[in-house]
């Protein structure tokens, strides 16, 4: 599926890696990965079915198997809502199909707070770009002290304040998220509707103004994955006939938890999403 539309549409589980995904040739603590389905009940079975726990050629981490947790009730479940983030450009449309998934939440009796935590997107992102790049290419078999030809990986410097940025970052998530269990932030999952394929990656429409390809596409999606929480995106609801998306992002090693809150949302929704159209069409 286009980036645009899969964001929106397909419900999928994004982990960080070294705990239930299996190993994959990457950093294993910067990077995450997960599976899109149909349905968040598929999901779960896919990760009860293949989750492996971490490998032994890692770090000696013991495995980890999926637990079974219970499913939430509408009414044990705190959401902490986010409609738009600053820093990222938002489409009016966006907001206002995260406020209806808000009064929806609230008439099906879920704890629902307007708030966002106090994140420095900026620095956030500086951090999630050079670990993400560490991640790419981290070469297991190699000199770890040789500099392949044209290498130009990121300082121990850089790697160590991306490294504080992060953990700083962490704490900040683990306090927005409290105690509480079947505790979840969600926010957008994109700041922009679905649109047409755009291969040339120009610049998208947010209210009129144009930006940059991936600032409204993806200025939602590093923050959790930076920070190692656990992300399953859902579909809410539509926008005239285009699908919205919304992550459901929980406690760090709560993989299960959120996934079980994901599923109890996404059974109460009422409103099917379908693929538009012009997407049907060009796949």
């Amino acid at each position: 599926l286009p980036p645009s539309l899969s964001l929106h549409l397909s419900p999928s589980l994004r982990l960080p890696t070294g705990g239930h995904v299996p190993r994959v040739y990457c950093d294993q603590t910067n990077f995450a990965v997960g599976a899109i389905a149909d349905d968040t009940r598929t999901l779960e079975a896919f990760m009860s079915a293949c989750a492996p726990g971490s490998d032994d050629y890692l770090r000696g981490l013991p495995s980890i198997p999926w637990r079974v947790v219970d499913k939430p009730k509408p009414t044990d479940i705190k959401i902490l809502l986010t409609t738009s983030l600053p820093s990222v450009p938002t489409q009016t449309a966006v907001v206002d199909a995260m406020e209806r998934f808000g009064e929806q939440l609230d008439a099906w009796g879920v704890e629902v707070h307007r708030t966002a935590p106090d994140l420095d997107s900026k620095s956030l992102f500086r951090a999630h770009k050079l670990l993400s790049e560490l991640a790419m290419i981290t070469d297991p078999v190699g000199n770890p002290l040789k500099r392949q030809p044209g290498e130009k990986s990121p300082s121990s410097h850089q790697l160590a304040c991306s490294e504080l940025i992060r953990d700083i970052h962490r704490k900040i998530l683990r306090d927005f998220l409290g105690e509480e269990p079947y505790t979840a932030w969600v926010m957008p999952a994109a700041g922009v509707l679905p649109f047409a394929h755009n291969p040339a990656h120009n610049k998208l429409d947010v209210d009129g103004t144009g930006y940059p390809y991936w600032q409204p596409l993806l200025g939602y999606a590093f923050q959790a994955s930076t920070c190692g929480n656990p992300v399953v995106t859902i579909p809410i609801g539509m926008s005239g006939h285009l699908p919205v998306g919304a992550q459901v992002i929980g406690k760090m090693w709560e993989d299960e938890e959120v996934l079980a809150i994901a599923n109890t949302l996404e059974l109460l929704l009422e409103e099917p999403c379908q693929p538009p159209p012009i997407h049907i069409n060009r796949l």
